[in-house]
């Protein structure tokens, strides 16, 4: 279960980030801002003209015209077969390496 938490994508949304949080009620976010920095943002909310949440453990607020958009993360599916299994081909393989040697 581990290795399939860290198989997400980031997939950008095409609605404003006022219609993703009323649609969506992301625990996360990534902003990528029109200078092409990122920021991704832990419970993310609307204050007045900003876009503002929890980022690197402290508060954090982009103002709304610098968000070019955002982003949510998805599970990868692909991704997590192809950890699952090579990690069996693993274990199979240092299984069978064990055995070998006795």
């Amino acid at each position: 279960m581990a290795m399939l938490a860290g198989c997400a994508t980031w997939r950008q949304q095409w609605l404003t980030p006022q219609a993703v949080l009323r649609n969506e009620h992301p625990a996360v976010l990534r902003a990528t801002l029109r200078d092409g920095s990122r920021v991704v943002l832990a419970n993310p909310a609307i204050e007045h003209d900003s876009l503002a949440g929890i980022s690197g453990g402290r508060r954090s607020v982009v103002a709304l015209s610098d968000v070019a958009y955002v982003s949510l993360r998805y599970p990868d599916q692909a991704r997590g077969t192809a950890s699952i299994g090579l990690g069996v081909a693993a274990g199979l393989l240092a299984l069978l390496a064990a055995t070998w040697n006795n």
